[in-house]
């Protein structure tokens, strides 16, 4: 799983950053809050598509081992592994390299070591980030802020840069998830918000 940069300040641990603190952004972007998102694309298909494959291989609807070609599926957990350290192709086709990554990582997790993607596997796989117990808005740079980008943009096809910024694309991307999610739309990074990030719980 990827780290993040963190640097303790008085006991308080704050985003690793290169440039400094977190700085306002406001002097050079709108308001976000007086925004309007009708019109802003930001992937709601993908975003669909991936929170139906989360809950069909989640409730065991849909089981994976060598040999399945089901592409939407065995990418999706192509990518987990990758992401986790497992090296595999991300081709869609659940070959021998795929089964082999599939085995170390139930071995290296403890769970039963069949090459088989079941519940428990991919559970474990789509696990949270644990959440940093800091907020997330408007104005804040850093590692944390990049990492949201990236699993928004990677994971949940949404559209924005990956940069570090919380700016008002970012903003006004995290109010989109938010209204999708069912959760409180105020554009801020939160527990509730930050767990709905990184596993789909609603």
């Amino acid at each position: 799983m990827k780290k993040f940069a963190m640097v303790s300040l008085a006991g308080v641990v704050t985003l690793g950053m290169v440039a400094g603190p977190a700085t306002s952004l406001a002097s050079t972007h709108e308001d976000p809050s007086t925004t309007d998102y009708s019109d802003v694309d930001t992937g709601h298909e993908e975003f669909n598509e991936g929170f139906n494959i989360y809950l069909a291989l989640t409730n065991g609807d849909v089981i994976l081992r060598q040999g399945d070609q089901r592409s939407e599926y065995v990418s999706d957990v192509q990518r987990l592994l990758d992401t986790r350290g497992f090296s595999t192709n991300v081709d869609g086709i659940f070959g021998p390299n795929t089964a082999d990554s599939v085995r170390s990582y139930q071995d290296t997790y403890g769970l039963t070591v069949d090459g088989v993607v079941g519940p428990n596997t991919y559970q474990s796989l789509s696990d949270r980030h644990p959440y940093p117990n800091e907020l997330f808005r408007y104005g804040d740079r850093g590692e944390y802020v990049m990492e949201i980008q990236r699993f928004l943009t990677e994971e949940r096809g949404m559209e924005m840069a990956v940069d570090g910024i919380y700016g008002i694309e970012t903003e006004r991307n995290i109010r989109v998830y938010q209204e999708y999610s069912g959760l409180q739309v105020d554009g801020v990074v939160g527990p509730k918000t930050w767990d709905s990030i990184f596993t789909y719980v609603r």
